[in-house]
């Protein structure tokens, strides 16, 4: 019995696109602690970026005490150095959203794919699936809590990156 289990084991493993699918179903859960930092780096940026505008407009405002001073505009040429700095501050943050914002649509795409192809499985493949590779769950744990056999359970993953080889 243990030798078909080994076999079981080994035919997940066999070919390049079983392998591909399976890295791909494993790269599950790291994509999405990826978009979740994304998200926060995104959303940090946006506060640094409401924070240097706030700045940049309040030394734009001429103070009214140097407004009636000779020979003074109310903007000194250190403030309007400041003011530059902050403004290419300003762009270097857009740009880095602009980015970030990029490879989020392209994590939060893959995720979506890897959702969806699982999906389109049948309940009960699907389910092994998003226990063994999305929650990284035991597979002790799957063949109890789904009352099969290992055997069993190797045999679907080996039918489900057949199947999802097209998708993935």
């Amino acid at each position: 019995m243990s030798r078909v289990v080994d076999k079981a084991q080994l035919t997940i493993f066999g070919t390049d696109a079983r392998r591909r699918v399976r890295d791909r179903l494993l790269s599950w859960p790291d994509l999405e602690k990826k978009v979740q930092r994304l998200q926060r780096l995104i959303e940090q940026d946006r506060e640094a970026l409401r924070h240097l505008d706030d700045q940049i407009h309040s030394y734009m405002i001429p103070k009214y005490e140097t407004m009636d001073m000779p020979g003074g505009q109310g903007v000194s040429d250190k403030v309007g150095d400041l003011v530059a700095r902050l403004v290419d501050k300003r762009d270097e943050l857009h740009l880095s959203i602009m980015e970030n914002e990029l490879e989020l649509h392209k994590l939060k795409r893959d995720l979506n794919m890897i959702e969806m192809a699982v999906d389109e499985l049948s309940p009960f493949h699907a389910e092994i699936v998003r226990r063994y590779y999305l929650r990284k769950e035991r597979w002790e744990s799957t063949c109890i809590q789904m009352r099969i056999q290992k055997s069993r359970f190797y045999e679907v993953l080996a039918e489900v990156l057949d199947v999802l080889g097209d998708q993935l």
